[in-house]
């Protein structure tokens, strides 16, 4: 899974960042260019 900016942009846009808990770290993360994309990889046991 990978947190696209344009998807989030989009969520913001759409003022829906507080009832899915948009905090400041993935505002910082939207605002940023020069940070890397964050993948998250999810293993079942």
């Amino acid at each position: 899974m990978a947190l696209c900016r344009e998807r989030l942009a989009l969520l913001l846009a759409q003022h829906v960042d507080a009832r899915l808990n948009i905090g400041e770290p993935l505002r910082t993360y939207l605002r940023r260019s020069d940070l890397p994309e964050i993948v998250a990889q999810r293993t079942l046991r």
